[in-house]
């Protein structure tokens, strides 16, 4: 399983702040320093899908998926 190999493998990676959305595994590590938020509220969603609280929690401005695209790094095989 693609996503168990993921989170184990960045489980030992301390420096790197990844999320799922949906499919995709994003490395947020270099978006961290300019989400307006910060690294902070970003690492309360590690190792987590975003995609259905993204939305919900806080407003994100409507291209916020695009920016998203932009640091995918993987995807999980056989995503359901």
């Amino acid at each position: 399983n693609l996503r168990t190999l993921v989170l184990d493998n960045f489980r030992q990676e301390k420096k790197k702040l990844i999320v799922f959305y949906g499919e995709d595994v994003l490395d947020l590590t270099d978006f961290a320093s300019i989400h307006p938020a910060g690294e902070k509220a970003l690492s309360s969603y590690l190792l987590q899908d975003v995609k259905n609280i993204i939305f919900r929690v806080y407003p994100h401005p409507s291209n916020t998926v695009d920016v998203l695209k932009k640091y995918i790094c993987g995807k999980i095989k056989d995503y359901k």
